[in-house]
């Protein structure tokens, strides 16, 4: 389906969100804060979906997106490095 260049507002309540990539499948991509965390998200047919990240990250990011729907992002973690 092509873009139809209207804007389409994208909203979960009591979140904020900062898409940063779209696909030729209009697939979007970016990242959401639900108050607690970052997390990555994908936007498609309609409905939004946060992505898995590892346990022990506290955040995401969905950064790009390709036209066969492989997602790059990046995560966070509470590093402590070693004292010894």
């Amino acid at each position: 389906m092509p873009w139809d260049g209207k804007m389409k507002r994208i909203c979960q309540v009591g979140s904020s969100l900062h898409a940063t990539a779209i696909n030729n499948s209009n697939t979007v991509i970016g990242t959401i804060n639900n108050g607690t965390a970052d997390l990555p998200f994908v936007y498609e047919h309609g409905k939004l979906t946060t992505l898995p990240i590892p346990d022990d990250a506290v955040s995401g990011a969905a950064l790009g997106i390709n036209d066969v729907g492989e997602i790059v992002g990046s995560v966070g973690t509470d590093c402590v490095p070693d004292t010894e």
